[in-house]
């Protein structure tokens, strides 16, 4: 059972964000899409579009329902429908469901396992990673010795990390754990954070100073 009192906090992304817009456009399954087009517009019901908005809407703001999200996944047993529900239990910001949800997510396909960690990577990766480190033989076991999979992980698992703590942290797990056919993606994610690391350092103050402009004409406005 879910521990919902661990998510008094529950909050979400936001609906009208143009990031949160282009993230739900991009990743309906193209067999959705077919079925959208060819929808009638006589038929009774919503459109299924519709119908994934609502559910979506509704998992950002009621804990109890994306915890019946959650606990349902073992009883789905269409993949459209299974993958839908993974998408939708990631649209939020809650660091405790999203634990949940990775923690779930090993029970599932090895397609959802890493629709999960590329979803939540996005927005979290520290999580994303210290889960990963933290079950890490699991995933051994599963992608160790496969020919692309493996490297796919381990980029996906390190490349949005920006601090030298977690470069340092990555290539000291690293040294006592096999990396198998992973290694390619392991040298590329730890490139990728060192350049996270560069592009803060560069641009830090240029960001802050925008922010801070902006902030100012926008509480002048309100005055």
């Amino acid at each position: 059972m879910f521990d919902w009192d661990n998510m008094s906090a529950f909050t979400s992304p936001s609906l009208d964000d143009p990031l949160m817009r282009e993230k739900r456009s991009s990743r309906t399954h193209p067999s959705r899409q077919d079925s959208q087009q060819h929808h009638s517009a006589t038929e009774e019901g919503p459109e299924p579009g519709i119908v994934y908005l609502q559910r979506l809407r509704r998992a950002q703001t009621d804990k109890k329902y994306w915890a019946e999200l959650l606990e349902s996944l073992p009883n789905l047993k269409d993949s459209d429908e299974i993958s839908e529900t993974y998408q939708i239990l990631c649209d939020t910001n809650n660091v405790t469901a999203l634990k949940a949800l990775l923690e779930s997510s090993l029970k599932g396909s090895e397609d959802n396992q890493q629709d999960v960690l590329v979803i939540i990577s996005r927005t979290k990766p520290e999580i994303v990673w210290k889960f990963f480190r933290k079950n890490y033989d699991k995933y051994y076991q599963t992608y160790g010795k496969s020919l692309f999979t493996m490297s796919f992980i381990l980029q996906t698992v390190t490349e949005q990390l920006n601090s030298n703590d977690m470069y340092n942290d990555v290539k000291s797990f690293f040294k006592n754990n096999d990396p198998g056919t992973g290694q390619p993606g392991l040298t590329a994610g730890l490139e990728q954070i060192a350049e996270n690391i560069r592009w803060k350092k560069n641009h830090r103050h240029k960001c802050r100073n925008f922010f801070f402009t902006y902030a100012r004409k926008h509480a002048k406005g309100k005055n």
